[in-house]
């Protein structure tokens, strides 16, 4: 790797022994180890299935619904949502000064509330954006003809 050093920028000092830009965070894994990816939904008109750097979601939300007392009347309101967490358990939670940083760990956590009728398509669109909105990971979705969307996940 070359070092570059510029004159005209007195900060390159620090910079050029760490390859030319510093992070308070130690280096991630390399961009071909597979995703870990723990994926539920607590709505229970979605299916999901996790694969090799990739989630399927199969059907459609039923949305929020009511949780009700021993009675069976209203007791509040249920809200439901579809969630995953990509390397989390690989995430640094300290930065080089030893000081504690949970940023990076809470950065891998997406969760999307679902509304009453989206489709698996919507639902992965919506969690796409969020994952595309890092700088960790990006994500495309692709959508099947029988209504099932897949998102696939790559290292940024």
């Amino acid at each position: 790797m070359a070092v570059t050093f510029n004159a005209f920028n007195p900060m390159t000092w620090w910079t050029a022994p760490f390859g030319g830009h510093v992070t308070a965070f130690p280096t991630q894994k390399p961009k071909t180890t597979p995703i870990e990816i723990n994926a539920r939904a607590s709505d229970p008109g979605i299916a999901v299935r996790s694969g090799t750097d990739s989630i399927t979601l199969e059907g459609q939300t039923k949305g929020p619904g009511v949780m009700k007392d021993i009675f069976g009347f209203p007791a509040a309101d249920l809200a439901r949502s579809v969630s995953f967490t990509l390397d989390i358990d690989s995430a640094p939670t300290k930065d080089l000064w030893g000081n504690t940083d949970y940023s990076e760990k809470n950065s891998r956590i997406f969760t999307v509330m679902t509304r009453k009728g989206q489709s698996a398509g919507d639902v992965a669109d919506a969690l796409a954006a969020k994952v595309n909105r890092g700088d960790d990971f990006k994500a495309n979705v692709e959508r099947a003809a029988d209504g099932s969307a897949t998102l696939r996940f790559t290292r940024a």
